[in-house]
């Protein structure tokens, strides 16, 4: 039995561990085999879990992405996923958005040797604009323009973290991915969206990008479930889960959800076994 499933060891083990780590660590990436700077405790969960963290989607998204594709990761946290995409599209192009000053640093540590991405300092929304953001100090994960974010709160709790006064609230500049689109001449492949809520936001900022391009997306769902399953819908889009089981009905849609267009992509919904 492992640690991360046994909730008296926890309980005892992760409140020490906060306060006595070794700060920050090197690990190598479970997928690219490159190093990875984290810090021991804040992001424990990559090296705690290890490969297994999120297989399935991982796995997934290697079927889904090609090289030379071009990529925009919104929301990067520690560059995890964007080194994995890097991997991916080799003579691609990666454009991470992260806009949290805690996370920013390990980021560019891990991605300043990767030629082909490119990291821009602003969160993402329906238009253009500044808006609070709400920067949390357990993991840095749960960074949300949502104010006291649920699935923050959720975390806290399973990590037994009792620090109060954790969230510093900062004014962020935000742009509406049509527009940045637009401004850099890119077509966008593949989006990757984890906004901790506020992915519907997200999503109505793209609406002439998904319209023109049919990007395929990989959306970490927990917010607005109904008015999301409806608008990809009307834009033509199929749902799947990270298994590929099809999402047929808003009260299926939650975290990894992975959005490929019936007709755009009807060549990879077939080899995936997908039936139109």
């Amino acid at each position: 039995m492992k640690l991360h499933n046994i909730k008296l060891l926890r309980q005892l083990f992760l409140p020490l561990f906060s306060k006595i780590n070794p700060g920050n660590i090197t690990i190598n990436h479970h997928w690219t085999g490159e190093r990875l700077l984290l810090h021991s405790f804040k992001h424990k969960g990559y090296w705690f879990y290890g490969k297994n963290r999120e297989r399935k989607t991982m796995e997934l998204a290697a079927k889904l992405i090609r090289e030379n594709d071009t990529i925009v990761e919104i929301g990067g946290h520690i560059g995890y996923l964007s080194l994995y995409f890097s991997s991916l599209v080799k003579g691609g192009k990666v454009y991470v958005f992260e806009p949290a000053y805690n996370n920013l640093p390990y980021l560019k540590e891990n991605l300043k040797t990767k030629e082909n991405v490119v990291v821009i300092e602003k969160g993402v929304g329906s238009c253009n604009t500044h808006l609070p953001f709400y920067v949390e100090n357990l993991t840095g994960q749960n960074n949300s323009f949502i104010i006291n974010f649920p699935g923050y709160q959720k975390n806290k709790e399973n990590a037994f973290y009792q620090e109060k006064n954790d969230v510093d609230e900062i004014l962020v500049e935000v742009v509406k991915l049509d527009d940045f689109v637009e401004q850099m001449n890119i077509v966008p492949n593949f989006i990757k969206v984890d906004v901790e809520g506020f992915e519907f936001e997200v999503i109505k900022g793209m609406l002439c990008t998904l319209e023109n391009f049919h990007p395929i997306l990989m959306i970490e769902v927990q917010d607005n479930f109904e008015p999301i399953y409806q608008m990809m819908k009307k834009y033509g889009y199929k749902m799947l889960d990270e298994n590929l089981n099809i999402i047929n009905s808003h009260e299926r849609l939650w975290m990894n959800t992975f959005f490929l267009h019936q007709d755009a992509h009807y060549k990879i919904l077939n080899n995936l076994n997908i039936p139109s």
